[in-house]
């Protein structure tokens, strides 16, 4: 399963990803963007195999800057549309984390909007 170690998820076969792909099995996955540098930089075979669902402090992310605020999920709707919230780009969101990974994790380009 998951889990900071990474792991195979599956056994052979293939799997839908969040847009209706297929991807091959086994399904590797990791929330330790330490473990996916590893991947990209030693082992760039294994790169088809990486799942592509985000780490918990994306989601995070997403949730404060898409919800909570003005416009969110488009103008007028998330929670934070009649409370007078401020727009995605006027929040920071800032994370305390166990792992010097995670800044790695918060300055890639093609994160940036997760």
């Amino acid at each position: 399963g998951g889990g900071d170690g990474g792991g195979a998820d599956g056994a052979a076969g293939v799997v839908a990803d969040d847009g209706g792909a297929y991807r091959p099995l086994p399904l590797l996955s990791s929330s330790c963007p330490g473990w996916v540098c590893y991947a990209e930089k030693i082992h760039p075979q294994a790169l088809p195999y990486v799942a592509t669902a985000k780490s918990p402090q994306q989601i995070a992310g997403t949730l404060v800057k898409h919800v909570l605020t003005r416009g969110g999920a488009g103008e007028g709707e998330g929670e934070g549309a009649a409370m007078g919230a401020p727009t995605p780009a006027e929040v920071l969101h800032v994370t305390v984390m166990p792992c010097f990974d995670k800044k790695l994790e918060a300055t890639r380009r093609d994160f940036m909007d997760a």
